[in-house]
């Protein structure tokens, strides 16, 4: 049971001041060797009920994100361009677990605000967002394995899926201009009345619709090298065999004997010597496995399988299509389709050199804005890529998309100039180069700013508190202290005894 007081309460109650008269404990618990505990500054009686923002920051600092976001949502009612209140409303809607419902609000805040510390936090809450929601369709997937993928009950009428374009010409090397347009699109309709369903997720959704493990890498495969044992099951639990199930899956239930059969199984598959030993060049093998295994373009959907994919995104619109690629010139046609399968705006077909992609891409997204009343308004950098270099970028965007994002920075070494002339791509390598500390640093001192509070000093507040507990008052360095806004909260996490 939650015992904290109220968090708006920011004066310290009789008798329970510490010896220096500034500081009330709020929580405190003691496990092992790290004291983590939750301070509140007194001295500030009226700041919480005289600023909506800094009581919004203080109920999604405690846990509740619910008046977190109506406080926000209160403030943009009367200001849209509050960065402020956009910022924390989608970090309650984040907080809530309203998956769909963060992502739009980040988008909103990248689009409206570009180049501001706000919209690169949001970019990058964003991201995580998109790669955690795919990483749960895939443990889905997995748990499941041939069952058919769980539906969602709720279903956004302005969530759209973006479909791949079907190439009906020649067979292309890599991701191809299908997977072009689809990252075009995203691009062109972000922050707009029409939201898309994050591609990661997307693509994930698109292989188990078709009867595949979705082509992703884990998290664990991220975290652990292959010459772990973690790292090693986290390997053979992802990569599928000629089954089509994960090796490990094949392997039975036997857990003396199941990494053994794993790697048995993949030797065999691989043409190694079956020695049930992950030796350097079996350690060599999964490694460019599974490098080959999430290069390979997604499968396009059988009709049937759109809704289903609709629903377990919670979609009301998707975008299907094909191409045709004539020397430097496409040929695309496509169409919006509803839950049912049927077009809701008459299909599109344009023919136009490869170069003029991205202005073609924007015609597409302005019409379908049209037509459905929104925003006919979008901006965004001008591009003009040859087909050449559309691909090799694509290429790397469908490796970050699958969880691959250090892969894909290797495979743009030395392409700067072109990385820079796509802003998707130059989001993801500036992603994949973001020190996590850093990041949180900016979004403490913004949050800092935003609750207008008087500055204190961090490592004078810590050493108070720890002399309150009477364990001594060691050194403290202020930046490793994280400060959630200057009101008042102040998380610590302090190294004991």
């Amino acid at each position: 049971m939650d015992t904290r007081p109220d968090p708006t309460q920011l004066v310290a109650p009789g008798g329970a001041r510490s010896r220096s008269g500034r500081t009330l404990l709020r929580t405190a618990r003691l496990t092992g060797s790290v004291l983590s505990a939750v301070l509140v500054l007194s001295g500030q009686p009226a700041l919480a009920a005289s600023d909506p923002r800094a009581r919004a920051i203080i109920e999604l600092a405690s846990g509740r994100p619910a008046p977190a976001q109506a406080v926000a949502d209160s403030l943009l009612r009367a200001d849209l361009s509050d960065l402020t209140a956009a910022y924390v409303g989608a970090r309650a809607a984040e907080e809530a677990g309203e998956i769909d419902g963060a992502r739009c609000r980040y988008l909103e805040l990248e689009r409206v605000a570009p180049g501001q510390p706000v919209a690169r936090l949001a970019a990058d809450r964003r991201r995580s967002l998109e790669a955690r929601h795919a990483d749960h369709l895939v443990a889905e997937a997995r748990r499941g394995d041939a069952e058919q993928p769980s539906e969602r009950a709720a279903v956004m009428r302005d969530l759209v899926l973006l479909l791949p374009l079907e190439n009906l010409g020649e067979a292309e090397p890599g991701a191809g201009f299908g997977l072009s347009w689809t990252f075009l699109l995203d691009e062109a309709l972000r922050g707009t009345e029409l939201c898309p369903v994050g591609l990661p997720a997307m693509l994930a959704a698109q292989d188990q619709a078709a009867g595949a493990l979705p082509r992703r890498i884990p998290e664990a495969v991220r975290r652990f090298p292959v010459n772990s044992l973690a790292g090693l099951d986290a390997r053979l639990a992802a990569l599928p065999g000629r089954e089509g199930r994960s090796y490990l899956a094949i392997a039975g239930a036997d857990s003396a004997a199941i990494r053994k059969d794993a790697l048995l199984a993949f030797q065999r598959d691989h043409g190694l010597v079956p020695s049930g030993e992950a030796d350097r060049e079996t350690q060599r093998a999964l490694e460019s496995a599974l490098e080959r295994w999430v290069d390979e373009p997604p499968a396009p959907l059988a009709p049937e399988a759109v809704p289903r994919a609709m629903r377990q995104l919670g979609a009301g619109l998707a975008l299907r299509g094909t191409y045709v690629l004539e020397g430097d010139r496409a040929r695309v046609q496509f169409g919006w389709i509803d839950l049912e399968g049927r077009e809701v705006v008459a299909a599109v077909s344009r023919t136009f050199p490869v170069v003029a992609a991205r202005e073609e891409v924007r015609a597409a997204a302005l019409d379908l804005l049209r037509r459905r009343g929104g925003d006919s308004h979008l901006e965004g950098d001008r591009i003009s890529l040859e087909a050449a270099a559309l691909r090799t970028l694509t290429d790397g965007l469908l490796l970050d998309a699958r969880g691959a994002g250090e892969l894909a920075a290797r495979r743009w070494e030395g392409l700067e100039r072109l990385v820079d002339q796509w802003p998707r791509a130059r989001e993801v390598r500036t992603a994949w180069q973001l020190d996590e500390a850093r990041l949180r640093e900016i979004e403490l001192h913004l949050l800092n700013e935003w609750a207008r509070g008087p500055i204190f000093d961090p490592r004078r507040e810590v050493e108070r508190f720890v002399d309150h507990f009477g364990i001594g008052s060691p050194s403290v360095d202020p930046n490793a202290v994280g400060v959630l806004g200057t009101f008042g909260i102040l998380d610590l996490e302090i190294e004991g005894p």
